[in-house]
């Protein structure tokens, strides 16, 4: 990703583009404010059909045929200490980034950079995140692969700012592992490695043979969980769904015991675990599904008992728990 010759005033519509500072890099830390105020108005419980609105979708979306989600949550935060970190750095690094490319080689690195980080998230953990922390981890990355050829990003990422910025990244994952917080460390990582890849390749020039490819791969990768994400509770569940509605009863047996074992809605599961084992003429198994559906809401048991028809087989609404 080169920087842009200065080969003397642009003419026609390029002009008036490169008239405007810093366009992209503004509006993005303006939707991040706008998306932030507009949620702390809506108080302290959130709901999926809120969070949806501004942005932040449930995995189930994303795979019900809504992908754009995967970059729209990047401008979502709800701490205030979250989003003040996160536009600092996307400010600070992002202009310096989009005064040296230019606003439209800028645009497609963001948006790639948000892709990534997200779809990382979504692949490795199973939920989507939210906020602008991948992003920012990508600027870091470029900025500190490309600081030798731009002294730009030398005089912002400094021994001592770097140092900040790993250390962050190791604490986060380490404050993750303790159950500490939840923190997206799939999307800062993944970020992080998109953003010195592109560096490495398009300002270093450093083995494009080798480095072109690996990025490629990288970005197949985060393509890879809008169709397969067995480490997500829901996406199992919704293949359960899939299966009981198909009728293939042994893949949906596996897929509900899966999708208990990840946390997911006993008394759903133990409700359609116990419908498909009906319909085998298992008793032993049925019984012992009304048994364990009893243990979890015994009104249920006896209304499956009584007529299944009028058992409401799905699952509990959840409410939001997102990866900062």
């Amino acid at each position: 990703m080169a920087t842009r010759p200065n080969s003397g005033p642009s003419s026609g519509p390029a002009a008036f583009l490169d008239a405007i500072p810093l366009r992209f890099t503004t509006l993005a830390c303006a939707l991040c404010a706008f998306a932030f105020i507009g949620l702390s108005l809506r108080g302290q419980n959130l709901q999926w059909d809120e969070a949806s609105r501004w942005g932040y979708l449930p995995p189930d979306a994303i795979w019900e045929g809504k992908p754009w989600g995967l970059i729209s949550s990047v401008f979502v935060h709800l701490q205030f200490f979250h989003i003040a970190f996160n536009v600092y750095w996307l400010w600070i690094l992002g202009n310096c980034l989009e005064q040296k490319i230019g606003s439209w080689r800028w645009l497609a690195f963001f948006l790639s950079a948000a892709w990534v980080s997200s779809a990382l998230q979504l692949l490795l953990s199973g939920e989507t995140g939210i906020g602008m922390s991948g992003v920012g981890y990508a600027l870091f990355g470029f900025g500190w692969v490309a600081r030798s050829k731009m002294p730009e990003f030398g005089r912002i990422l400094d021994n001592q700012t770097v140092l900040i910025f790993v250390l962050w990244l190791v604490g986060c994952a380490i404050a993750t592992q303790l159950k500490l917080v939840n923190i997206g460390n799939a999307a800062h990582l993944g970020g992080m490695v998109f953003g010195a890849g592109v560096a490495g390749l398009f300002v270093l020039k450093w083995k494009p043979v080798l480095l072109a490819p690996a990025l490629l791969a990288l970005c197949a990768l985060s393509i890879v969980p809008l169709f397969w994400c067995p480490t997500s509770p829901t996406w199992n569940a919704l293949q359960a769904d899939k299966a009981l509605e198909r009728k293939d009863y042994n893949a949906a047996i596996k897929l509900y015991e899966r999708s208990l074992e990840m946390g997911q809605d006993p008394k759903w599961a133990w409700t359609n675990l116990a419908l498909i084992y009906q319909e085998q003429h298992n008793a032993s198994e049925y019984a012992h599904a009304v048994s364990e559906l009893r243990q979890v809401d015994a009104k249920a048991a006896q209304q499956f008992e009584d007529d299944p028809t009028t058992v409401d087989f799905s699952q509990a609404e959840p409410t939001p728990k997102p990866k900062h």
